[in-house]
This record gives C-alpha cells, sequence and structure tokens, in this order.
C-alpha cells in the first residue's frame, strides 16, 4: 500500500503492521500482496484490508494497521466490502489457502462483521454448503445502496484440490470400471482419469473414472473414449468442431504439464498402463 498527499506527485509506503511470511522480512515496509481494500465514503480514514493471508484494518488512513481476522474459518480471501449505510459492518468471503482456492470445508459463506473486525458470523442462506469448490476473486463481490442491501457475488469454479496432493491420494488406488465406459475388448488400455469437482458432478461420478482405449493411447483417443462414455461432457473439456482444449482446462500426467502436447502425441506409459492417473484441472485466471 502507498499514499500519496498531494495528489499523486509524491508517494509513500503505509505497511506499518502488516505481516506476510513468504516475504524474507516479514515486517518489509513493501513487498505485501494487497488483495483488495474497502471504505466508508463517511469514514475515509478507515481502511479495511483483504491481503495474501490477513483481514486488517486501519484507523488513521493506513499509517498503521492491526489484524482483525477473528474467528473466521480462514484468513484467506479476496474480496472484501464495507455495508453502505453501517461503516462498522463488513464482508469477506474466506477461501482455504494460497494453494486450495475453494471455500474451507466446501462450504461458501460470506462473513459478516458489524463490530469493523471484532467478531465474525457466516451468512449461508442461499450459497451451497456441500461439495462446492469455487472461488470469488478481488472484485466479485460488491454491495449496492439499496434498502435493504443486496449482496451480489460472481464465482469462479476450480478442483476442489490442488493437484500435488490429489495426487498422493490417487497413489495407492486401483482403477475402478466406470458405468457406462467404452469397451475395447482384451488389448484395450484401461486409463484412470480424474476430473475436476464441477465435471465429476455434470457427469454424475463420484471420485476418478477408468476408460477403455483400444490402440494408441494419446490425448485424441483417451477424450474420445471418455465423450464417448460421458456424452454429457462433449464441448466442455474440448471444442466439438476443432477438438481443441478449452481454454480454463488444462492436462496433466506423471507430474507434467501436457496441456500444449500434441494431441495425437503416445502418454507417458505409466498412464497407458493404469499406474498413474490422467488429469484433467480446471484452470484459473487473475487470483
Amino acid at each position: 500500500m502507498f499514499r500519496s498527499d498531494d495528489g499523486g506527485t509524491t508517494w509513500r509506503p503505509i505497511n506499518r503492521g502488516l505481516r506476510s511470511e513468504g516475504i524474507p522480512d516479514p515486517d518489509a515496509e513493501v513487498g505485501h500482496c494487497v488483495h483488495r481494500l474497502a471504505f466508508h465514503a463517511s469514514r475515509p480514514g478507515v481502511l479495511f484490508m483483504q491481503k495474501h493471508w490477513d483481514v486488517t484494518r486501519s484507523d488513521d488512513a493506513g499509517a498503521t494497521w492491526r489484524e482483525v481476522s477473528g474467528s473466521l474459518p480462514s484468513d484467506f480471501g479476496f474480496p472484501i466490502d464495507v455495508h453502505a449505510h453501517e461503516p462498522e459492518t463488513i464482508y469477506v468471503v474466506p477461501i482455504t489457502s494460497d494453494s486450495e482456492h475453494d471455500p474451507p470445508e466446501g462450504r461458501l459463506r460470506v462473513y459478516r462483521s458489524r463490530s469493523g473486525g471484532d467478531a465474525w458470523e457466516p451468512l449461508t442462506n442461499g450459497l451451497p454448503q456441500q461439495s462446492c469448490f469455487v472461488s470469488v476473486l478481488r472484485d466479485a463481490m460488491s454491495v449496492d445502496r439499496l434498502a435493504p442491501l443486496r449482496h451480489l457475488l460472481r464465482h469462479h469454479g476450480r478442483p476442489g484440490l490442488r493437484f500435488a496432493r490429489r495426487r498422493r491420494r490417487l497413489g495407492g488406488r486401483r482403477p475402478r470400471p466406470a458405468g457406462g465406459a467404452v469397451g475395447g475388448g482384451a488389448d484395450a488400455a484401461v486409463i484412470r482419469v480424474v476430473l475436476p469437482a464441477h465435471l465429476r458432478t455434470l457427469a454424475r461420478v463420484d471420485g476418478d473414472v477408468t476408460v477403455a482405449v483400444t490402440g494408441p493411447v494419446t490425448q485424441r483417443t483417451l477424450l474420445d473414449a471418455l465423450e464417448a462414455a460421458y456424452p454429457m461432457l462433449r464441448g466442455t473439456i474440448r471444442d466439438r468442431a476443432t477438438l481443441r482444449r478449452r481454454p480454463f482446462v488444462r492436462f496433466f500426467a506423471c507430474e507434467e504439464d501436457l496441456s500444449h502436447t500434441g494431441i495425437d502425441q503416445p502418454l507417458p506409459a505409466a498412464v497407458a498402463e493404469g499406474r498413474e492417473p490422467y488429469l484433467v484441472v480446471g484452470a484459473m485466471a487473475g487470483g
């Protein structure tokens, strides 16, 4: 954070009291990752910040800051906003962590503090409270000035678990037959496929799926088999006409990003032999 008191001619850092574990000097004046700043027009000297870990407050126009994360289930998140008519009422949307951009416990909750951060309460009415794996980014929450006040949220879907953690969980699993998977005969390769949460919901499956691929195991033949087994996925992972990968989808296998490899190149042997899964991952833009 920087402040100018002369219309932008000069600037000075205003980060006293902020702490960030990810930079060499946790008390540094610069280098913190500020996600969003909010204040009420009637009290411009009272600032609220959601940063890369911590919800913080300043009562002196940023000269000093103190943490007000309190009882939040996670102090990591992106947006923060102030009630249009109540300067001490603020809202945040907690996210599990900086590497897992989904709500804690899979429950999407807007947290409200009526005391400027001293105490928090969850607001859940109308929001999904199970198996919810989305993010609400920096400017994706806002409040209007109507009475009663309305909140607007725009979420960005993504997988429920980061790649490395999901891979560890899958390491000891054996392939399970996927209902409706295309049979390929005795010489067919049985491939494990991990789908992001929203595609698992669409396909009505729980966990990883298996598909049978006859002949060379490539991204083209694997995705052909997957879409044949689950027609509802057609057009969600790749374009129906061009077969090109959708912009917010990536492919991983054996700890390698295969998103930009040729669709007719053979997949790693460990995938073709069923020892390693093929991961379809929902990518995220921004942060």
